[in-house]
């Protein structure tokens, strides 16, 4: 099927046809542009019989590709009580919050509740299991921390996992406890939480497939078209995976899949793939006709900075915390060189520096070892990234992903806080990056802040804390290059650029359109910017409104 739009402002991030007011699309590939001639002599040369839509003029743009974020984890999220700060603003709050979700379920059923955030509470600090208890005193009751590396438990969620006082910390993790070594609820980072989520009770697979749908659409409002499910088989390696699969087949997903799979989750159908990623790799594009493959193998090497578990080679402010690594250099070594040696793409996460520096001595120590020409590991989230490290990313060709919504969530405790002036100002340094000539992207890591590309952008080009301060004004992009990092940057990490990322003749006709010209507007406008309609393979996925007039 032949689609024209036409009376479009279409910006292709195609250095060799930068802009175009008509566009071709047959059979959901990118046939022609034009930026020159009349309408009239446009629809003759594209065939009278060629349906043609009026775009109205509207800023048109690649879909957007954002390359790490938890999409599972932002479906179940939305059936769960919203304990953020736009919600809660005390653990009185909080408990209220579960209150309100526990007359929604059964007295068998867990009580969950996601989102809140320590240093937002009047009470400055987390809540503990009595005070979930005082609430939920007779089924299990967890709250999970908006950073995604805490959670808190009732009493009867650490009895149904059988975590108690005697428990060994598992790596990578650790149980909160107070001074006498009775266990205060709080779940440190993820080894601990895996210890207690393998004890939720399982969703029936409609429920599950329900959840994915209605995140889905979340996605596609927002113009994505393209998505990186950043940590597949965190929480259940045999079935989330399985559940993408079945997700994308059925129609739920109407957008095309990069999955980050958890080294544990290597497995399908009864099948252990850690030996050969790349048949797994193959399997999962033939079932799902090309629309999902594997991105990487995915690493946690430290923890985040707002909980004080990010790996910084200096201490946070007024401690003398430095954070954690999650494996020992050696250990991480073998863990990477494992892969590699497949000529698997490794990513890992990545706050503090010293984290950074290990990731990327990780990644350098495997390629001068065995070097082949595509090992681009990535490092994800790179916020405290310094000089020598830029520069090592850069001389290896390995990518960063930027974690750039911190600035605004966080950025004013950050730099109050835990790092101080002169180190917050230099978080998500994408300017350097940019000299450096680093292939980089910037990602939402969705639910932890909302999807939204254009939030994004929006950070990277104005660096606006919650506040209103700006933090490091010297590391704003340039609109431009912000929405490359979205679109055509996205698709060079995903190793898709000849496919996807820009319109040109020849490739996939995956594109949106926006209520605002971002290019021309005040940078300080592009989060009131709004997706208009979202197209993925020529088909239109998504409408606002009443957005074009076909003639």
């Amino acid at each position: 099927m032949n689609t024209l739009i036409i009376n479009a402002n279409i910006y292709t991030m195609n250095p060799q046809q930068p802009q175009a007011k008509a566009m071709l699309i047959e059979n959901g590939v990118i046939k022609k542009l034009w930026n020159k001639g009349g309408t009239d002599e446009i629809i003759v040369e594209a065939g009278s019989d060629t349906p043609v839509i009026d775009a109205k003029g509207q800023l048109m743009l690649p879909g957007f590709i954002d390359t790490h974020n938890h999409l599972i984890m932002y479906a179940q999220n939305k059936n769960e009580a919203n304990c953020s700060a736009s919600n809660c603003e005390s653990i009185q709050d909080i408990q209220q919050k579960l209150i309100e979700q526990k007359r929604m379920t059964s007295p068998s059923d867990w009580v969950i509740g996601w989102g809140y955030d320590d240093t937002l509470l009047k009470e400055n600090r987390h809540p503990v299991r009595e005070e979930l208890d005082d609430v939920i005193p007779h089924q299990p009751a967890i709250i999970k921390h908006i950073s995604g590396h805490f959670m808190v438990a009732n009493t009867k969620a650490l009895e149904a996992a059988g975590i108690t006082e005697t428990e060994e910390d598992p790596q990578g993790g650790h149980f909160g406890r107070y001074s006498n070594g009775i266990l205060n609820g709080i779940l440190h980072e993820v080894g601990a939480i895996q210890r207690l989520v393998a004890y939720l009770p399982e969703k029936s697979e409609d429920i599950l497939l329900e959840e994915l749908k209605a995140g889905a659409k979340d996605y596609i409002r927002e113009g994505i078209t393209t998505s990186t499910e950043a940590a597949v088989g965190i929480f259940s390696a045999k079935k989330e995976l399985p559940l993408l699969v079945q997700a994308l087949e059925e129609g739920h997903l109407p957008f095309d899949l990069r999955l980050m799979i958890m080294e544990d989750a290597l497995q399908f159908e009864g099948k252990d793939y850690k030996d050969d990623v790349k048949a797994l790799d193959q399997l999962l594009k033939n079932k799902s006709n090309g629309r999902m493959g594997i991105d990487s193998v995915k690493f946690f090497q430290d923890g985040s900075i707002q909980l004080r578990t990010a790996a910084l080679s200096d201490p946070y402010i007024g401690t003398t915390e430095h954070g954690m690594l999650v494996f020992e250099q050696e250990d991480f070594n073998k863990k990477v060189r494992k892969y590699h040696d497949q000529k698997v793409r490794v990513s890992s996460h990545g706050n503090g520096d010293q984290a950074i520096h290990s990731i990327l001595e990780a990644y350098k120590k495997a390629q001068d070892e065995n070097p082949h020409p595509h090992a681009n590991h990535r490092v994800e989230h790179a916020q405290t990234i310094q000089d020598i490290d830029l520069e090592l990313a850069a001389a290896y060709n390995f990518p960063l992903s930027f974690f750039i919504n911190h600035i605004y969530y966080w950025g004013d405790r950050h730099r109050d806080i835990f790092l101080g002036k002169q180190r917050a100002e230099q978080m998500n340094p994408l300017r350097k990056a940019e000299k450096f000539g680093i292939l980089f992207t910037l990602h939402s890591d969705c639910p932890i802040t909302p999807i939204s590309p254009l939030f994004s952008i929006w950070a990277a080009c104005c660096r606006q804390t919650r506040n209103g301060d700006v933090l490091g004004e010297n590391q704003c992009l340039s609109v431009e290059k912000a929405v490359e990092t979205m679109t055509i940057d996205g698709a060079r990490l995903n190793g898709e650029e000849n496919m996807k990322g820009s319109l040109a003749p020849g490739k996939i006709a995956d594109f949106i359109t926006l209520d605002k010209n971002i290019f021309e507007a005040d940078p300080m406008q592009i989060r009131d910017a709004s997706v208009t309609a979202t197209w993925k393979n020529g088909q239109l996925i998504y409408e606002k409104e009443k957005t074009f007039e076909t003639l």
